[in-house]
């Protein structure tokens, strides 16, 4: 279960930066962002900050 739970926490360290990488690059080429989001599924937190949710 411990290397289950391990496991889930490496990959978000490792999608979440790079999920952020791609957010970034598409507001610097002047692109909207309208949901900036990791994963599938329904939403279990939501903010909204200017025009990305």
């Amino acid at each position: 279960m411990l290397t289950v739970i391990l496991t889930i926490l490496l990959f978000m360290i490792l999608v979440i930066p790079h999920e952020f990488g791609h957010f970034i690059t598409a507001k610097l080429c002047g692109v909207q962002v309208n949901e900036f989001s990791v994963g599938m599924g329904p939403s279990l937190f939501h903010k909204q900050k200017g025009e990305t949710q």
